[in-house]
């Protein structure tokens, strides 16, 4: 059975974070920009939708 996670991040951090969470199987399924909330690229915030298998199954 898959499970879900949402990432709400800033563009400049989601490198670290999707590979922190790699490490624990997680796997990107769809990525999003949030418009108009930032004056800059790097510190726009962006939603990734991640899955994986439930651990233990």
């Amino acid at each position: 059975m898959l499970e879900y996670k949402i990432l709400k991040t800033k563009v400049n951090e989601a490198e670290v974070e999707l590979n922190r969470l790699a490490e624990q199987g997680w796997r990107v399924v769809s990525t999003d920009l949030i418009q108009g909330v930032s004056l800059t690229q790097n510190a726009t915030p962006m939603v990734i939708t991640l899955e994986r298998e439930q651990p233990g199954l």
